[in-house]
């Protein structure tokens, strides 16, 4: 490190090695910003695509509804009741009103396995059932007339009062619920409910479909076939997961969470943004809030897609890798430059060096680089200079000596000095003899 050489490979490789750094760390870090963006732009429209779905899932319970609504039976039964169990229009029965909508609620619930009941509530007599369809695992039955329940008292039956014809209403994520009471069963159901409405605009009853809430979302995320940690939350805190290569996980009620959840669903609850995402050291959460129309407490579910940061950073560290692999052959390189240009700066002065010393020993002249148009050039052209003035002085020098055992001296003018005292050799020391040494030099 001490040689000019090796000083100007230590500074070349100095100032290549930083600014690698220091370009490497600004790609680095514009990458990861670059595709952070670009991976959050794509999972937002992946979650959206998701939110769809589930849309979907209560979009079917409201158009099922709505179709059933406009049925025959349902207009046919107001008549017959209010006409003695005969209907003036065609002479059907109640009963047989009942049994045609009995057949049309369980052709529905034969196509869409997550419905459990199927129900024809009238709006008097303390909200008595008028038809009513169960699923029994797998068997669809009919309930009788006289097993029919009162439901005027439900929640989801007072809420439902005064909505506008064709209005569907989404209630609350509960348990269910048999003659005013949880049946035990544990079943966590949604309800959909429209209002019927008899040729005076008035108000008759409600159709309402109940659904096995873990099984509407299982139907749901059947269909999805993602391959990303999905969670769907509503604004109670209930969720349900799906694990890539696992499946869905269980439904996880608000009331008893078997394991804790994911912290993120803490700070999605309430949060009046429909989109955001959410950072930490292992993850990337991106969350769309899906608004349920008409349902009780604003209701709302948030699809959650959750990805691994790694996994979205793929790239950015693939970049960080290669930028690596470049800095270094960067640095390699400019080090080979290096020492190939501080070898050619320095050949000329070393060798000019080993010369002098060489003549120096020697005694012979120095071979000098004199045409060089350099710094190096230079030094040599004012070594020459020096060394030629002090041949010049040695060679003045002897000839003094040697005049001086003479007794005359050289005149830089071209005259002699006559000495006009004894030998220079025995002066030695003296005063004159300096006096002579100077003039001798002038």
């Amino acid at each position: 490190m001490r040689t000019l050489r090796g000083k100007i490979i230590f500074l070349t490789c100095c100032i290549v090695a930083g600014v690698s750094l220091l370009m490497g760390v600004y790609n680095y870090l514009l990458t990861v910003d670059n595709t952070m963006k670009m991976a959050i732009e794509g999972l937002a429209g992946e979650t959206r695509l998701m939110a769809a779905h589930f849309r979907n899932g209560y979009d079917e319970m409201k158009n099922d509804l709505f179709v059933v609504s406009r049925t025959p039976p349902v207009q046919g039964m107001i008549r017959s009741m209010n006409n003695g169990d005969l209907d003036p229009l065609d002479q059907s029965t109640t009963s047989l009103w009942r049994h045609r909508m009995e057949t049309i609620f369980k052709s529905v619930m034969d196509k869409r396995p997550h419905y459990t009941q199927m129900r024809y509530i009238g709006m008097a007599d303390g909200g008595l059932e008028l038809v009513r369809v169960n699923r029994n695992d797998s068997l669809l039955e009919s309930v009788s007339p006289d097993m029919l329940q009162m439901k005027g008292e439900e929640p989801y039956m007072k809420a439902t009062s005064g909505l506008d014809d064709g209005q569907v209403y989404f209630s609350e994520v509960t348990y269910n619920r048999e003659h005013g009471k949880e049946d035990g069963t544990h079943l966590l159901t949604v309800r959909a409910i429209v209002p019927v409405y008899d040729e005076r605009n008035v108000q008759f009853g409600v159709i309402v479909i109940n659904a096995d809430y873990q099984s509407l979302l299982r139907y749901v995320f059947a269909e999805i076939a993602t391959d990303k940690q999905t969670f769907v939350v509503n604004q109670a805190g209930d969720y349900m997961q799906y694990m890539p290569g696992k499946g869905v996980t269980a439904f996880e009620y608000h009331n008893g969470y078997s394991t804790a959840p994911p912290d993120f669903i803490q700070k999605i609850l309430g949060h009046p943004v429909k989109e955001n995402y959410f950072l930490d050291d292992v993850h990337v959460d991106y969350v769309y809030r899906m608004g349920i129309p008409n349902a009780s407490r604003n209701a709302y579910l948030d699809v959650v897609v959750r990805v691994p940061k790694k996994e979205l950073l793929a790239d950015a560290y693939q970049a960080q890798r290669e930028t690596m692999v470049l800095a270094l052959v960067l640095l390699g390189l400019s080090l080979l430059a290096a020492t190939l240009f501080a070898r050619r700066l320095t050949v000329p002065l070393r060798r000019m060096t080993e010369n002098i010393k060489h003549a120096a020993t020697s005694g012979e002249s120095p071979v000098l680089p004199l045409e060089l148009r350099d710094e190096i050039g230079e030094l040599a052209r004012a070594f020459h200079s020096l060394a030629n003035e002090l041949k010049e002085s040695e060679a003045k020098s002897r000839a003094f000596l040697q005049y001086a055992n003479d007794g005359s001296l050289p005149s830089t003018k071209g005259q002699s000095l006559k000495a006009t005292t004894p030998p220079a050799s025995e002066f030695s020391g003296t005063r004159r003899m300096r006096w002579w040494v100077r003039t001798s030099t002038c």
